[in-house]
């Protein structure tokens, strides 16, 4: 009997709440995945929203929205046990729908909060790295620090707190539960603050290395409801910390190396400035002007070290993109040769070919190129092109026509 117990006790402990929690669980990871197969979640990603010239409450907005899906993927398993208990308790209640919707509501509503507060945050970052070029060029740094401090947390008094709590659901349920829609948001709202101060520091691992990349997703996840629900979940979560530590040292150790660019960064094709710079005039079209926006993912990158060897005046770097829309579809190609002057300046010349439209051609030195002509509806476009490389590993490309 004494065994017996333990082994029901777990095994209700995780039968599964009511279909609609798992399937949207399930619609969740579905769509994440859809989105990292054909490359469209990176539209709505909190660094690509950051740079996107859109005003800050257009992009917080889409942010949000993207993220009650993170909510559901990554949140929302480890907190199982506590919909299942609930929607138990709630079962004899006059409107026990409405009840479950509003717990899961002050659930969602916490972590969105959070959400909000880590997205203007990383924007102030953006700003902090596009005006700082020393930051910009070890961009390994942030997300080095990021697990330093989630792996800090690991051994914080507060971490085990609300761990407790969480691992316990049934405790928490019995001195809070009570009748009525508006108790149970705020029993949903009071659950999701724990969940909050157990996973927080976690999350902002998932800030830093991209809340749209699938692998660190599953990973982060799985940690998650291995802590929260896992039978040796409380014993790993010192090793857990270690291993984050021990990435993150690693990472500010060889903060240039940790970066994302993936042409080399002593050879900037678009110029000495940092790739990561935020474009801050791409944002203004003058009246009149028409605005063009392609996303570039490179497929081949050629260096020509002429003598003497290394970085040197007169080497050259070859490299051709496939250009797509900001909705993802394959619009066309560039091919780009530039070369090293005196002083690290790179000077570029670069052809955009656009399926059906026309080509535009460009030429400069640094982040912002003078459009030097054209074919087809481009062949009188005269104006300017801004670069920005993104840390998804794709560049952004807006021309601004006229």
């Amino acid at each position: 009997m004494s065994q017996a117990a333990p082994t029901r006790s777990r095994r209700a402990r995780w039968r599964l709440p009511h279909p609609t929690v798992v399937w949207a669980i399930a619609v969740a990871w579905a769509v994440a995945l859809a989105a990292q197969a054909t490359g469209r979640g990176q539209l709505l990603h909190h660094d690509a929203l950051a740079e996107g010239g859109l005003p800050t409450w257009a992009a917080l907005g889409l942010f949000l929205l993207a993220w009650q899906l993170m909510i559901a993927a990554m949140m929302l398993p480890s907190s199982l046990p506590m919909v299942r208990l609930f929607g138990r308790a709630s079962a004899n209640q006059p409107r026990p729908l409405p009840a479950r919707a509003a717990f899961l509501g002050g659930y969602a509503l916490v972590w969105t909060a959070f959400g909000a507060a880590a997205f203007l945050g990383d924007l102030a970052v953006h700003r902090l790295v596009g005006r700082w070029d020393w930051l910009a060029a070890r961009p390994g740094l942030l997300g080095g620090a990021a697990l330093l401090l989630a792996g800090a947390f690991q051994f914080s008094t507060i971490k085990d707190r609300c761990l407790t709590v969480c691992r316990h659901p049934a405790g928490y349920l019995l001195r809070h539960y009570r009748r009525g829609t508006a108790a149970a948001f705020r029993l949903g709202a009071g659950h999701g603050l724990f969940c909050v101060g157990c996973c927080w520091a976690l999350m902002l691992v998932a800030f830093a290395v991209g809340v749209a990349n699938l692998w660190w997703m599953a990973a982060l996840t799985a940690v998650m409801v291995f802590e929260k629900t896992g039978r040796g979940g409380r014993r790993g979560v010192r090793p857990i910390g270690l291993g984050l530590l021990i990435l993150g040292i690693l990472m500010v150790a060889n903060p240039v190396a940790a970066g994302p660019p993936s042409r080399p960064s002593s050879l900037r094709p678009w110029g000495k400035g940092p790739v990561t710079a935020q474009a801050t005039a791409e944002s203004v079209t003058p009246a009149g002007a028409t605005r063009l926006v392609v996303i570039g993912r490179e497929v081949d990158f050629t260096i020509i070290d002429n003598a003497p060897e290394g970085d040197s005046p007169g080497d050259q770097i070859l490299f051709t993109d496939d250009l797509f829309d900001q909705a993802g579809h394959r619009v066309g190609r560039d091919e780009a040769r530039c070369t090293i002057m005196f002083r690290g300046d790179v000077l570029c010349d670069a052809t955009f070919v656009l399926a059906g439209r026309g080509q535009l051609t460009i030429e400069g030195v640094g982040l912002t190129f003078a459009v030097t002509g054209g074919t087809g509806e481009f062949r009188k476009a005269r104006g300017q092109m801004h670069e920005t490389f993104l840390p998804t590993g794709e560049f952004r490309f807006v021309f601004t026509l006229s």
